[in-house]
């Protein structure tokens, strides 16, 4: 009785890692492809300047700002960057392409 139950754990153990580890490599795998195409590219303009382009759109100024974060992305082909803002009961989502410059997409929503 006792070696039926530790054969059942120990099977049972197995089991489970195997089914943690078989989810977690496909979203890495991709992660990674999208990292090394990222960095294959040098974007031709900068976070900082991500930045001030999407502040201009919206006809906001930096210290009107409660959060903001930017970061590099490789979408649909795109070096792009992600820009979020937030100022007051607004939040503002751009896409701006890393070498060009251009506003590829934008989303404000407005809360309570």
């Amino acid at each position: 009785m006792k070696k039926k139950t530790r054969l059942l754990l120990a099977v049972l153990a197995t089991t489970m890692v195997m089914a943690g580890c078989s989810r977690g490599d496909v979203p890495n795998a991709y992660r990674a492809a999208d990292d090394i195409q990222i960095n294959q590219q040098d974007p031709a303009i900068s976070q900082d300047e991500a930045l001030q382009i999407a502040l201009a759109d919206a006809g906001l100024s930096e210290d009107a700002l409660t959060h903001s974060k930017v970061r590099l992305d490789y979408d649909d082909g795109v070096l792009e960057y992600e820009v979020d803002l937030r100022a007051g009961y607004h939040e503002y989502d751009y896409d701006i392409d890393a070498n060009a410059g251009s506003i590829r997409s934008k989303d404000v929503e407005i809360g309570d």
